[in-house]
């Protein structure tokens, strides 16, 4: 059964690292585009999250073992695992922010970006379960779409050029 897992968890990391590189290339390419897939990420994330925060909050615990980190193994068994609807939640509620964010433009979507990095930077130590090196891709990529990815994705020149004057 441990094989089984195991075996999982590196087809789940493989894809998950490729699915990196093809955003990083999408990034570059089609910036727009990057940006409503990020879009999409943060949002099923929160949904995934508030989902499992709710019904298996105990499913967490297992991000410890997984860490190479002492610091966050022994973050994740003490105040995390006391407080996991509260911190996951927060989280959610965050990606979910990230997520609508991300589809507006100036300031706001400017920030979504700088915290959509921030998420991404900080789930690094939890390592294979964030797909590293998946996680440091997929930064680079969100920061590529802060400049280039900016307009509201309706107002893109494709969809400029058939509206009205």
């Amino acid at each position: 059964m441990i094989e089984l897992i195991r075996k999982i968890y590196l087809i789940g990391y493989i894809v998950s690292n490729l699915f990196a590189v093809a955003l990083l290339i999408i990034a570059w390419k089609r910036p727009i585009m990057a940006r409503l897939i990020f879009s999409i990420i943060f949002l099923g994330a929160c949904a995934t999250n508030w989902t499992i925060a709710v019904n298996r909050p105990e499913a967490y615990l297992d991000f410890g073992d997984m860490t190479i980190f002492s610091w966050y193994r022994e973050f994740i068994a003490g105040w995390f695992s006391e407080h996991i609807l509260l911190t996951v939640g927060l989280i959610a509620s965050v990606q979910g922010i990230i997520g609508i964010s991300l589809l507006l433009n100036g300031w706001i979507y400017k920030i979504s970006v700088v915290g959509g990095i921030l998420f991404l930077l900080a789930i690094i130590p939890l390592v294979i379960t964030s797909a590293f090196p998946g996680s440091i891709i997929m930064t680079i990529a969100m920061m590529m779409i802060f400049n280039k990815g900016h307009n509201l994705i309706l107002e893109h020149s494709r969809f400029k050029k058939n509206s009205i004057s």
